[in-house]
């Protein structure tokens, strides 16, 4: 799992679609797909229901959805520490 993979989730489930949620990361709605998918095949799990109509999260989705939060959350904090730290 890595964060990128995990903003992707993050941001599908928030959007509720894989177009919405590539607008809103500036990528296409292909790479966010498969982001999902690489998540779910090193998860070993489905983690989004897909339909033509809607996106609903799994019990494993569900499961993951705070635990991809709080990574993503964490990660970024790093990131902003660092910064601060190099003086950027």
């Amino acid at each position: 799992m890595s964060v990128p993979q995990l903003r992707c989730f993050l941001a599908v489930v928030d959007a509720g679609s894989v177009a919405e949620a590539g607008r809103r990361l500036g990528m296409s709605a292909a790479s966010v797909s498969k982001a999902i998918t690489r998540l779910e095949d090193g998860a070993g799990v489905r983690l989004l229901r897909r339909s033509t109509h809607a996106i609903s999260l799994t019990d494993a989705g569900e499961a993951l959805l705070e635990p991809a939060r709080e990574a993503v959350r964490a990660a970024e904090a790093s990131a902003e520490t660092a910064a601060h730290a190099s003086g950027a």
